[in-house]
């Protein structure tokens, strides 16, 4: 991973997802890469919460983050990723 001077991330909020338990639930990330930072905050907590989790990366002009969690949880969660 390549070094970062202050101030050179940029942020965006992606969007939300709604999680549907062990299911794996996308969202499309323009110009994401391996290097990109992605972070996940609990926006609306519901179902059975558990803990969620990055199970998949693929970059590209138009990439797409996988996420999944524990059986039960629907949980919303806003995405914000650093590049």
């Amino acid at each position: 991973m390549g070094e970062f001077t202050f101030g050179a991330l940029k942020r965006a909020r992606v969007g939300q997802v709604t999680l549907n338990g062990t299911t794996e639930v996308t969202i499309s990330v323009p110009n994401l890469d391996r290097e990109s930072i992605v972070l996940q905050n609990v926006n609306t907590i519901a179902g059975t919460p558990g803990a969620s989790y990055i199970s998949s990366l693929t970059p590209g002009v138009v990439g797409t983050i996988g996420l999944k969690s524990s059986a039960g949880d629907t949980s919303i969660l806003d995405i914000y990723v650093y590049q």
